[in-house]
């Protein structure tokens, strides 16, 4: 199995209440620190055997790796390094992040995590960005979950209802 985590590491998740993300403290109060909590929970349940890549949004986007790597525990390690150097700032670039995941070879499942607000991109409308999205994927069937971080997204949830996944809020 492969899998592509794509982690909103926007302005907007990453504040809340007063309390910013604090890289020393992934438990801090932010919505990115819950972003990073799921993530790196998910990453520990999966086997060895499986691919994972990390595609990190706002402004721009960025992988952790140019293509999927097997889990171990040196990956494991290498990336909780990698997003505990990480912090938030920058507009919401959704669409170019889901569009990367998508054109990843092989890869069969996407786990978005967002507090699903795009606000820069070539598409921001969300009808727009699950019309191309859908149409992007519809011969490849990768499965697209996706976690509301922070509250509900009817964006998210159409998204995940669209591409066979499953849509929950944290």
């Amino acid at each position: 199995e492969s899998v592509v985590f794509v982690i909103d590491q926007s302005g907007s998740i990453g504040a809340v209440c007063g309390a910013f993300f604090d890289a020393s403290d992934p438990a801090s109060g932010s919505k990115f620190g819950t972003a990073l909590r799921e993530l790196l929970g998910a990453v520990d349940a999966l086997d060895d055997d499986v691919e994972v890549n990390v595609i990190l949004f706002e402004t721009g986007v960025r992988s952790w790796r140019r293509s999927p790597e097997r889990l171990s525990e040196s990956t494991r390690k290498a990336l909780r390094a990698y997003l505990g150097k990480q912090q938030p700032g920058g507009a919401t670039n959704l669409y170019d992040a889901l569009e990367r995941a998508l054109r990843t070879p092989d890869i069969e499942t996407v786990v978005l995590l967002s507090d699903g607000m795009p606000s820069h991109a070539r598409l921001v409308a969300p009808d727009e960005i699950l019309a191309a999205v859908n149409a992007m994927n519809a011969r490849r069937g990768v499965v697209i979950h996706c976690v509301s971080i922070g509250g509900a997204s009817p964006l998210l949830r159409r998204l995940a209802a669209d591409n066979d996944g499953e849509y929950v809020t944290r």
